[in-house]
């Protein structure tokens, strides 16, 4: 996977028309929204700026209204901006790459910086490149370490493929071995986090510390029978009509913020829905409402044995997203584990968005020092 975010890659799909080819097409060349074309999603000038729309019956319905687009994603670079910016950062601090084979595959990492061992676990279906805007700064003081999980980036992904937490974590340790390292501090993001969370609980040895960003531990919230019985929906449907269209039905639960920097409310979804499967740049949708949401949604962290092990642990959430499940998640973290808790800017993507990552990794440097 290049630099681009999945948020990145959900935004950069929707902004082609879901309808038919001819209807892309059209609103491609013309760059105006097709307002006699329902439920078709393109990029439409909204007061000045060009963004994402759903047209409808009249005047449609705005995916991205400009109104509505927080103020830390406007004025963002372009990928290619970010692009030149990780060149710029990769090559300041050499990067020495390796790999392991273990359980099947072969995990391909990363080393780069001297100083106390990080290593950085993305979300799914993110790799090393989740972290690029933050490994190089920490690199300036740490040995950071990142990785590619199995079945995504550089790594193989052999048959039978599946998604246990259990085995992420076993990759992890069989990375810091590989790189030579006995100890390091753990910094998870999302399904990342929850790696993280493994780590402590079973392999204490290997754990300094974690820091636990946004985990999907749903199971720890009191409307965890609610979210679970709509997480066995979604997962039906992803089997009944289609990844991509589950993909979204997971995204408005959630609330996950690719819709601009925010979630997709009722309305969108429903107008993107229809012709969700046509949505190019998200086929990673298959396996993660496949194989991957179920494991990552019914795991729950065993907090007291984390806190018998001796681990320390703190918990965070972006700012944005302090109000919504996954926000909600680390806070019940932090509660059960009674660790501290801390809030980060932004939301659960901002770790590699160029506006945010600054104040995001001087926020996570306030976190480790306090492990």
């Amino acid at each position: 996977m290049s630099s681009a975010t999945v948020y990145d890659m959900v935004m950069t799909s929707l902004d082609d028309v879901v309808h038919p080819p001819s209807q892309r097409q059209r609103a491609r060349r013309t760059r105006e929204c097709p307002e006699s074309t329902p439920g078709a999603v393109v990029r439409a000038p909204i007061d000045g700026v060009t963004r994402l729309r759903v047209t409808g019956a009249s005047p449609g319905i705005p995916l991205a209204r400009a109104d509505r687009v927080p103020r830390h994603r406007r004025g963002i670079p372009s990928l290619d901006a970010r692009s030149q910016f990780m060149s710029i950062q990769e090559a300041v601090t050499s990067t020495r790459t390796g790999h392991v084979d273990t359980e099947g595959d072969r995990i391909v990492f990363d080393v780069r910086g001297e100083g106390t061992p990080i290593a950085l676990l993305p979300g799914t279906p993110g790799d090393a490149s989740v972290f690029g805007l933050v490994a190089g700064p920490l690199a300036a003081d740490h040995t950071v370490v990142t990785y590619d999980p199995r079945g995504f980036g550089r790594s193989s992904a052999n048959e039978p493929r599946r998604y246990e937490i259990g085995q992420q974590a076993r990759d992890v340790v069989a990375v810091l071995r590989a790189a030579g390292i006995e100890r390091a501090l753990v910094v998870g993001s999302s399904a990342g986090a929850e790696v993280g969370l493994e780590l402590a609980t079973n392999h204490p040895d290997v754990v300094a510390g974690v820091v636990t960003h946004e985990p999907p531990v749903v199971r720890l919230l009191p409307d965890t029978d609610e979210l679970q019985t709509r997480i066995a929906e979604i997962y039906r449907t992803a089997w009944t009509e289609g990844s991509k269209a589950a993909f979204f039905d997971f995204l408005l639960l959630t609330q996950l913020p690719f819709n601009a920097g925010e979630p997709f409310t009722a309305a969108e979804v429903a107008a993107i829905r229809p012709g969700a499967e046509q949505v190019p740049g998200i086929d990673f949708a298959d396996y993660y409402m496949k194989h991957q949401m179920l494991p990552l949604t019914d795991y729950l962290p065993d907090l007291d044995r984390i806190r018998r092990n001796g681990v320390k642990l703190v918990a965070g959430a972006g700012r944005l997203s302090l109000d919504l499940p996954f926000g909600r998640t680390a806070r019940a973290v932090a509660e059960g584990a009674g660790a501290p808790f801390a809030v980060f800017p932004g939301h659960h993507g901002s770790l590699s968005d160029p506006s945010t990552a600054e104040a995001w990794t001087a926020t996570l440097r306030d976190a480790l020092a306090s492990l």
